[in-house]
């Protein structure tokens, strides 16, 4: 074979070998690429998961209710009755964000503080209004049950408006247009009890029997936990 034949063989090889080696470099770049891709989404999907299930842990009881329904008596009454059971939480979900508050940051601060009273071994409380209500039903992070308590009437509410002494004739109208609102709107929104409090000893008596049945539940699934 002469020297141009010998370089030509020579260069074929050189050019075979070299597109060997690129194409095994294309091949483990595209596996390596692959491979953190899928360390990527599984470290991912494993956060995802960690997260729904301590959030899909979160216990609570959440009641609503119209100005004068007679819903922080009833709460009252369920405090002193499950004492060191159930932890009051106050809802940061809709009221105005105060001075020293970052904005949007208060919602998360709930959760926190729920997830701490789950790891108490504490039953979470929530008293919210019904856009509090459909906030948390739309996030479906609670395992919630939701207790509207609601008055006979508005003639029955204005009458216990009335009784606090607190309330002047237009504060009276304004609350009454919002409970008839909210009363109307309740009635699209799911709830685990409706609780007519029309005779606050029958009504504390239904309420204690829900939550009762709820702690019990909890408690089961406390220790299963632990």
């Amino acid at each position: 074979m002469n020297n141009c034949a010998l370089k030509i063989s020579s260069i074929l090889r050189w050019n075979h070998n070299r597109s060997i080696i690129i194409d095994i470099k294309k091949i483990q770049s595209r596996i390596m690429s692959q491979t953190y891709q899928h360390s990527n989404y599984c470290n991912n999907h494993s956060i995802n998961n960690s997260l729904n299930h301590d959030n899909k842990i979160i216990n609570a009881i959440v009641v609503c209710g119209p100005s004068g329904s007679g819903k922080t008596t009833l709460l009252n009454l369920l405090f002193e009755h499950f004492k060191d059971k159930l932890k009051f939480s106050i809802s940061h979900t809709t009221r105005k964000s105060r001075p020293n508050e970052v904005n949007g940051n208060y919602y998360g601060t709930s959760i926190q503080e729920l997830i701490t009273n789950e790891k108490s071994g504490l039953l979470s409380v929530l008293d919210v209004d019904l856009r509090g209500v459909i906030n948390l039903q739309k996030k479906d992070i609670l395992k919630a049950k939701y207790i509207f308590v609601k008055p006979p009437s508005l003639q029955f509410l204005e009458m216990n408006l009335r009784n606090r002494g607190t309330e002047n004739d237009d504060s009276i109208s304004v609350r009454l247009k919002h409970a008839a609102e909210d009363l109307k709107q309740a009635e699209t929104i799911h709830f685990d009890l409706i609780l007519e409090n029309f005779v606050l000893k029958n009504s504390f008596e239904k309420l204690r029997q829900f939550v009762q049945s709820e702690l019990t539940r909890f408690n089961e699934s406390h220790r299963h936990r632990e």
